[in-house]
C-alpha cells in the first residue's frame, strides 16, 4: 500500500460524492444527506480555498478515502483551528494506517501555521474514540450544541 493525499479535483467529485453517501447511510441520527448538498461543499471550497480543503486518499490510482477540512479563526486559542468534518476510509483499507497516516500528514503539514485540531465523534463509535485518542486527541469537557437556522 502506497497511500498518498492530493486535494480534490473535479474528477473525483463522483466517487467522493459516493463516499459520502455511504459515510452518512450509516450515520441514521445524522441529517440527511444528498448530492444537492454535496455539490454545494464541492463548489464552496473550490470557490473559497481559505475556508477549507477536501483531501482524497489514494492508493496508487484507487480512491480510498477522503477528509473535509474546515478553518476557521479561534480568539480563544489566538489562531486558526482545523475542524476535521469528515474523514471516510473505504471499508477494505479500515484498520490499515490510512486515517493515521493521514491525522500525520496533517500535523507534519498543516499544523504549522494552525494552533490545533477539533472534530466530533458519535458516542456510540468506540472504534473511532479509541483512534482520536490514540493519536493524542482530547475529549473536550463541553457540550456540543446546535440550533438549526430554519426551525
Amino acid at each position: 500500500m502506497n497511500i498518498t493525499f492530493k486535494k480534490i479535483e473535479t474528477n473525483d467529485y463522483q466517487e467522493i460524492s459516493n463516499m459520502i453517501l455511504s459515510l452518512y447511510a450509516d450515520d441514521t441520527d445524522g441529517e440527511e444527506m444528498n448530492l444537492q448538498k454535496i455539490t454545494k461543499t464541492f463548489d464552496f471550497f473550490a470557490q473559497n480555498p481559505k475556508n477549507g480543503e477536501i483531501f482524497v486518499f489514494r492508493d496508487a490510482e484507487i480512491i480510498v478515502g477522503y477528509a473535509i477540512l474546515v478553518f476557521f479563526w479561534s480568539n480563544e486559542f489566538g489562531g486558526t483551528k482545523i475542524y476535521l468534518d469528515e474523514l471516510f476510509v473505504a471499508e477494505g483499507y479500515r484498520s490499515h494506517g490510512v486515517g493515521r497516516a493521514f491525522i500525520e500528514f496533517l500535523f507534519a503539514d498543516y499544523f504549522r501555521e494552525m494552533v490545533g485540531c477539533e472534530l466530533e465523534v458519535l458516542p456510540y463509535n468506540k472504534r473511532a474514540v479509541r483512534f482520536y485518542e490514540s493519536l493524542g486527541f482530547i475529549k473536550s469537557e463541553r457540550s456540543y450544541f446546535w440550533k438549526p437556522a430554519k426551525s
